[in-house]
């Protein structure tokens, strides 16, 4: 599966397995990134579990499994949209 394919999916929210959608807020509660804060930007796997790039206020990021994050989101609040546009790469592979 491409990374177009896979982000494709998550956007659909048709990956079961994936708990947090593009600009959900996350906290980090496990593994080397623990206290650090900011919003989910892309999903890079889905195996063996979902990781993330988390990109933090400032504008740095870090990567972290699923199992290492925690939703500190609010359901009321309004969230940015992901756009995909394929690569010239995964366009001519079609």
């Amino acid at each position: 599966m491409t990374q177009y394919e896979l982000e494709s999916l998550w956007v659909k929210s048709a990956l079961p397995s994936v708990a947090y959608a593009f600009d959900t807020r996350v906290r980090a509660v496990a593994g080397e990134h623990v206290g650090r804060t900011g919003r989910v930007v892309a999903l890079l796997s889905i195996d063996p579990t979902p990781f993330y790039v988390i990109e933090e206020p400032e504008g740095t990021s870090f990567n972290a499994q699923q199992p290492q994050l925690e939703s500190i989101d609010r359901p009321d609040r309004p969230r940015g949209k992901l756009y995909l546009r394929k690569s010239e790469e995964e366009a001519l592979g079609d």
